[in-house]
Order: structure tokens, then sequence, then C-alpha cells
């Protein structure tokens, strides 16, 4: 099961990581002495700018044989997330479910010294 649980963490901090950056690529546009200029760019632009023949085919597909109304409503709403947000969410997600458990001890079979 750690065998697991590892890739899940180790790409839960990749993707902490990456959204640290884009927040930092977001408040670099901020002017300080007005306190203007936070607009962080949307998850959807993000995916588009990197790839957009990916996008326009993970629509196309989902529409058509997977359901119409997931990627509408649901999706749809989710690329219009602040990048860092989403992108540092679910890295929040994947290194808290693939977190090592707690080891339980049970306090009759610990033998007292003495």
């Amino acid at each position: 099961m750690a065998v697991i649980r590892l890739p899940f963490r180790l790409l839960g901090l990749a993707l902490i990581a990456v959204a640290l950056v884009l927040l930092a690529d977001d408040l670099t546009a901020v002017d300080w002495s007005t306190f203007a200029g936070f607009e962080p760019q949307p998850l959807g632009s993000l995916f588009y700018a990197t790839a957009p023949d990916l996008l326009n085919g993970a629509q196309a597909f989902i529409q058509r044989y997977v359901w119409p109304y997931l990627w509408d409503p649901i999706i749809q709403t989710a690329l219009t997330w602040w990048d860092w947000a989403a992108i540092g969410g679910f890295g929040i997600i994947l290194a808290t479910l693939a977190r090592r458990p707690k080891v339980k001890i049970d306090p009759a079979a610990v033998e007292t010294a003495g």
C-alpha cells in the first residue's frame, strides 16, 4: 500500500509547488502602491494556452460519449476558477489522502516497565 501512496503524495506535493509558482506569477502583476492589478488567471485559459487541442477534444468527448451535463455546468465552472487555487486544492487533496495512517497502539498489549 505504501508503494501506491508515494506517487500520489509526490504528485500532490508537485501540484502544490506548481500552484505556488502560479500564485507568485499572479502576484508579480500587482501594483503594490495602490493594491490594484490582482487578476488571477482562470484555469481554462491556462489549459487553453498549454494545449488547446486537448481541451477542445476533451469537451467533444465528454459531451458526446460520457454525459453532456458533466461538461456544461460542472467542468465549465471548474475552468473558471483561479488556476493556482484549483491546482493547489487538488494537490492538497492528493497529498492528504496519500498520507501515512496513524499507528494505533493497543494499551493492553504494551508491557509495563517495572
